[in-house]
């Protein structure tokens, strides 16, 4: 993870927005090497955007790990880095528990459940984690109980 999150602090410095960061956009270089010798790769830029152009907002990116925003209808909205950030917390999140985040049977439920925000932290692989790992997924399914509507 630490090496996605500096790969996203090196495209933040460069005024680059991955827009569909998931599972399949993250690679390992080395075939049969443990993660820990290996190099991991962010691939298909196919969608991204310089975070000043002056291109506004469209839907893109793979329903269940767009942030909340790239889901919205306001066609003016400029990109913006954080939701880069979003994506690779439900990268972790599948990573962690095995499971997809905002999966649905379709993609216009799944939209609707990944707009929501709505995590559910109960499960029991987190119950292993460390205490500042289980302090964060706190604060954070506090606070989005707090943002629904």
């Amino acid at each position: 993870a630490s090496s996605v999150l500096s790969a996203l602090i090196y495209m933040n410095q460069h005024l680059i927005i991955h827009r569909d960061l998931k599972p399949s956009n993250i690679l390992l270089k080395y075939s049969g090497r443990p993660l820990v010798d290996n190099e991991i790769k962010i691939i298909d830029f196919g969608i991204s955007e310089y975070t000043n152009s002056d291109e506004k907002f469209r839907n893109c990116g793979t329903p269940g790990y767009l942030a909340p925003e790239n889901i919205a209808k306001d066609a003016n909205r400029k990109f913006d880095p954080v939701a880069d950030m979003f994506s690779l917390g439900v990268v972790l999140y599948n990573a962690i528990t095995g499971q997809r985040l905002f999966v649905q049977n379709d993609d216009k439920m799944t939209l609707r459940l990944n707009r929501r925000v709505d995590v559910n932290f109960d499960n029991p692989r987190f119950e292993s984690m460390s205490f500042e790992c289980n302090l964060i997924s706190e604060k954070t399914s506090t606070r989005n109980a707090e943002a629904r509507p």
